[in-house]
């Protein structure tokens, strides 16, 4: 079951790369910011962060709005005839006996299918039409770059942008080098996002070389986390797409579809590290 999962999972994404796009690239930014269940109004989170904003992407879904079938015709509405839902996975915890007749209990992975509003009868509730006042991008950008046990961060006269596991530390060329405050936060976001695989805060492996598989995976979760921390603090980025990027990109998630399963997870958990107290605020909507 999760197997198959993963890959219908995957194959949206590179539906959605193989049509000149990065999904985790353009963080939503009109109506609700961030995939939203309609009738909970909590956010979703992980892949299904992800697999939710590249479909908003691909149908020009307005607002970020989604529930179930079931969820839609409790509030009043109906799906519109013809139209196909999106799936979206969580985790129930199993439990069973062994021999000696003692329980225990583990994960197993699941699928729900869910409806944007704009495919139902539904007018958008009038608690989501709040007009949102986007975070000045310093002030916001400055809250993620003081996170707590987070990384030295230096600006440097020099053309790169980096972070050094073993000295724990981000350098950054000067500020005026950049083109404009978004690229800037751009930049930055990335770096921190990779800081939070230190050994004392979330324990990724960032030991590995350029053009192996687990660099592709580090690099796949600081590009998603990248993304996901500039929506939660109303930055808007410039993403820059190319062929060669996508291309790259492909080939990697085609050869592990389990691989987007992962790396959303993992950038999950760079946006409850570098911001936990959005994370609680939006846990508690």
């Amino acid at each position: 079951m999760s197997s198959k999962i993963n890959e219908e999972v995957t194959a949206k994404i590179v539906e959605a790369m193989e049509a000149g796009k990065v999904p985790w690239r353009k963080p939503w930014n009109s109506g609700v910011n961030t995939p939203t269940n309609l009738l909970s109004g909590n956010s979703y989170r992980g892949v299904n962060w992800v697999m939710l904003s590249i479909i908003a992407e691909l149908d020009g879904y307005e607002t970020n709005l989604w529930g179930t079938f079931l969820q839609i015709k409790n509030m009043g509405g109906m799906v519109k005839k013809g139209e196909k839902g999106t799936p979206v996975v969580y985790w129930k915890q199993i439990v069973k006996e062994d021999k000696a007749g003692e329980e225990y209990s583990f994960p197993f992975m699941k699928k729900s299918t869910v409806f944007n509003i704009a495919q139902t009868d539904l007018e958008v509730p009038a608690k989501y039409k709040v007009e949102r006042t986007p975070v000045p991008i310093l002030d916001g950008l400055e809250q993620a770059m003081n996170y707590p046990d987070g990384p030295l961060i230096q600006n440097l006269p020099q053309d790169r942008a980096f972070y050094n596991w073993e000295k724990d530390s981000i350098t950054l060329p000067l500020v005026e080098d950049f083109k404009s405050a978004n690229d800037y936060a751009q930049t930055v976001l990335h770096e921190l996002a990779h800081s939070t695989g230190h050994a004392k805060r979330l324990n990724r492996n960032l030991k590995n070389q350029f053009g192996c598989e687990q660099y592709a995976e580090e690099e796949l979760v600081a590009e998603i986390g990248q993304a996901m921390l500039a929506t939660a603090l109303d930055i808007e980025v410039d993403w820059k797409n190319s062929a060669a990027y996508l291309n790259n990109w492909l080939q990697v998630l085609k050869g592990d579809p389990e691989m987007i399963i992962k790396a959303s997870k993992q950038a999950q958990k760079i946006v409850d590290h570098v911001l936990p107290v959005a994370t609680e605020e939006l846990k508690a909507a």
